[in-house]
This record gives C-alpha cells, structure tokens and sequence, in this order.
C-alpha cells in the first residue's frame, strides 16, 4: 500500500510504499501516485520549495510563505492524491 501523509500547516506531502495493484512496471496505481508526487515535486521546486526520494519515500516541501498561488497547487495535487485513494481505498491511504 501507499501511504501518503499531507500536512497542511507545513505544506508538505510524503508518500511511502508501492500501491500493490499490480506488478511493478504495470501498476497503474502507483504511477499515477508517482505522477501526481512528480507533478508536485516540479511545481514547489519552480516556487522555492523542494522534493526528494529516498528509497520508498518521496517527500515534497514548500517554502512556508502565505501565498494563494502556491496554496492553490498544493490543494489541487493534494487533492489528486485523494480521489486516488478513494478509488483505490485498498491500494492507498491518505492521511491528513
């Protein structure tokens, strides 16, 4: 399973584990999870932020400035990582 964890108050997305709906390289689950940390990861970069792996971790940050725009992505994204787990309630989980 995927487990995702949002914190809202520090903007901030980790996602950990493989999605397990099929074989790796066939998982349509975990690719669009990848797909939606990599989106994420590219939009805090090209505003200040960062994002990185490690082994089954990817963590993504966000400079902690008030600002619409930057609020804006990271709710659409998160909320990307949402409707994948209530698709897939068995695949992922959203925590936060």
């Amino acid at each position: 399973m995927t487990r995702i964890t949002i914190d809202k108050d520090l903007l901030s997305v980790s996602a950990r584990g493989h999605a397990g709906f099929d074989r790796t390289g066939r998982d349509i689950v975990c690719a669009a999870a990848s797909m939606l940390m990599f989106a994420l990861c590219a939009f805090a970069e090209e505003n200040g932020g960062a994002g990185f792996t490690e082994g089954d971790l990817f963590r993504v940050e966000f400079p902690a400035e008030e600002n619409d725009y930057l609020f804006g992505g990271f709710d659409a994204i998160c909320e990307g990582l949402r409707l994948l787990a209530d698709r897939y309630p068995d695949h992922v989980s959203v925590e936060g």
